[in-house]
């Protein structure tokens, strides 16, 4: 088996969730580590991941494969995934969070005298807020099929140009 399959997507899905970083950092939001690890938002580093797979068989094994095909088929799956389930997920914990934010605002006008409780819950209801950034709209789906493509062969290409500077 060439590690050659494994090595690319994985590159391609580090550079992936470094975009993640770059883009959140530049819409504003802190500097954080932890963004990498995330999932949702843009880009969909797991859509990513699909595409340079995908990318690799086509290249090398070519797209008349067996191999190939369960593995386009997976990855409509996952395709299918990010922009209707996932999607309408992050839209109800839109909702959801929303409604609880509404219901404690509520609560914290009703009754003056338990301040001090309802800050406490306040920073609970923060902290335990529904993730709403975990799916992807068809105009995030298509980028990064492109962004997993294009990747994927400048990785590749550059990865076995350096190949023979690193043979014993």
């Amino acid at each position: 088996m060439s590690l050659w399959y494994v090595i690319v997507p994985l590159c391609v899905w580090i550079l992936g969730q470094w975009l993640k970083v770059i883009i959140d950092v530049s819409k504003g939001q802190k500097f954080s580590l932890s963004s990498i690890w995330t999932s949702g938002g843009f880009p969909s580093t797991h859509g990513i991941l699909t595409s340079s797979v995908l990318t690799m068989l086509a290249l090398y094994e070519g797209m008349d494969t067996s191999l190939f095909m369960v593995a386009a088929i997976f990855s409509l799956l996952i395709r299918y995934d990010a922009m209707n389930l996932r999607y309408e997920s992050g839209k109800h914990a839109q909702y959801i969070n929303s409604l609880r934010s509404e219901i404690w605002y509520i609560l914290r006008a009703d009754d003056e005298e338990i301040d001090r409780d309802i800050m406490q819950n306040d920073l609970r209801i923060t902290r335990l807020s529904l993730k709403e950034r975990i799916g992807h709209t068809p105009l995030e789906v298509f980028a990064w099929i492109v962004f997993g493509i294009g990747v994927t062969v400048l990785v590749d290409y550059c990865l076995r140009s350096l190949a023979p500077l690193f043979t014993l």
